[in-house]
């Protein structure tokens, strides 16, 4: 049996302008108008779906923060491998 890998990657974006929209449009209507429940919708969706993507964008940084690494460490093995000596930065 084959394991299927999902290469799908969320992306809440069009959500969060969705609700941004929805949070402008209860907040900036007529006084009359205001719905407070309407407000506090959009005001929790807009905060769950923000909070998703900043997620993402945080675990894609450490992604890319361990490939970074990992190619690294590949040349160094390759330059260590023909003899080459690294020697450390000082800062």
């Amino acid at each position: 049996m084959k394991t299927r890998v999902n290469t799908y990657k969320a992306d809440y974006t069009n959500k969060i302008v969705y609700w941004t929209n929805q949070l402008n449009e209860s907040i900036n209507c007529a006084p009359i108008d205001k719905d407070t429940k309407k407000m506090q919708k959009a005001l929790d969706s807009l905060n769950y779906f923000a909070s998703k993507q900043i997620q993402i964008e945080r675990m894609d940084e450490q992604v890319n923060e361990m490939i970074e690494k990992s190619n690294s460490e590949k040349i160094h093995l390759e330059f260590k491998s023909i003899g080459y000596k690294f020697t450390p930065e000082k800062n």
